[in-house]
């Protein structure tokens, strides 16, 4: 069994010391203090990553991944062509390996960089959604895919960076979008699907009459039956063939369920006009290219990891998502019971799945005992 006391208290510390943070720092002029709170957040960060990096990885310690992980970085070439191209991994996840291993052979050393990066993410992130007393929530749940970064870390490295992307559509920067998707994809393969994104915001935005939109949208699901036999091909090609005849999965279509509710809130409410964040308002027109998924996951389980993508979407909108609910609540609408129901029953579920269940690939977090710090 793994002990889940260190996993519960990281969690609630990162995301109450970050909510307080940024909201101190946003309502500050003073920019010594926020020079002070820059000072205070690095510090912070260099310690949890030290957590992090100096953790035990082993046998049932460190996540189940890291170890493979670990004996990549510890097989790496000195010469850049022959470390990073003959890995299977994606290059640009290789090329920082390689950076690190250029400077110390301690893959722990790669591992603190690793994360002090996520940790920054991770702040620029939640400096990004709507001020609210629901912001709390949003920022553990974040938090909870930190924990994750234990076992799948290109996967959570580059959702995160593909997040950015679609802050750059937000701001239509499709160029900037686009190069944000190609180093999250040079991470994790699955961020390629931020073309996706490019490709139906475009549509949307050229085709002014929606009722022919829509229609080429549904059309065009049918089409996308055809993804499964291109993600086979890639799957087989990057040499992760077995996960194409693996029958072992188990498909859950929960989240493409509250994808669909999320939609109807949105569409057939006017919440459009009161979301004043344009990146939530963003998120909730990319919606409908979950649905794209939903064959390839059917067909190949191992897709699952696509929804990573979209549960930062769902963790994002939530203070927008509640603000409006019980702001319509408040004024006698109250329909939106419902939609703020659903949404704490989401939440509820996504924690009480990740301490159940989830957490368990992370495996037991123990510290290396030679490491001098701990002899201090």
């Amino acid at each position: 069994m793994v002990n889940i006391y260190p996993y519960i208290f990281f969690t609630l510390f990162i995301s109450t010391y970050l909510c307080l943070i940024n909201y101190c720092s946003a309502k500050v002029n003073s920019s010594e203090l926020r020079v002070v709170f820059g000072i205070l957040t690095t510090l912070v960060f260099g310690i949890l990553s030290v957590f992090y990096g100096w953790r035990l990885v082993d046998s049932g310690h460190g996540g189940i991944d890291t170890v493979g992980y670990q004996s990549i970085f510890n097989s790496l070439s000195q010469n850049f062509s022959e470390g990073v191209f003959s890995q299977r991994i994606e290059k640009g996840y290789a090329t920082i390996m390689w950076l690190v291993k250029s400077i110390s052979d301690d893959f722990s050393i790669f591992l603190f960089c690793y994360f002090f990066v996520l940790l920054v993410l991770y702040k620029n992130i939640t400096q990004k959604l709507t001020i609210s007393f629901f912001n709390i929530l949003s920022y553990y749940l974040i938090a909870l895919l930190l924990i994750d970064s234990f076992n799948i870390s290109r996967m959570i490295l580059g959702v995160f960076i593909l997040f950015f992307s679609v802050v750059a559509l937000a701001d239509n920067k499709y160029l900037k979008a686009i190069f944000l998707i190609v180093i999250a994809t040079s991470i994790q393969l699955v961020c390629a699907w931020g073309v996706v994104f490019i490709i139906y915001k475009y549509t949307y935005e050229k085709i002014k009459n929606k009722k022919v939109f829509y229609t080429l949208y549904l059309s065009s699901l049918g089409v996308s039956y055809l993804l499964v036999e291109l993600f086979k091909f890639i799957l087989v090609s990057i040499e992760y063939g077995h996960y194409v005849v693996d029958e072992s999965g188990t498909v859950s279509f929960l989240n493409y369920i509250y994808a669909m509710i999320l939609i109807m809130f949105f569409y057939f409410t006017k919440s459009k006009f009161e979301i004043k964040n344009k990146i939530t308002l963003q998120i909730f027109y990319l919606l409908p290219t979950i649905f794209y998924i939903v064959p390839l996951y059917s067909a190949i389980p191992i897709a699952y990891r696509f929804n990573y993508i979209y549960i930062l979407f769902f963790i994002f909108i939530i203070p927008d998502m509640l603000n409006i609910c019980i702001s319509k609540i408040k004024s006698g609408q109250w329909g939106f019971l419902g939609f703020l129901i659903v949404v704490l029953i989401y939440i509820f579920m996504k924690v009480f799945n990740f301490f159940t269940r989830d957490i368990y690939a992370a495996l037991e977090w123990s510290m290396v005992y030679d490491f001098v710090f701990w002899r201090l």
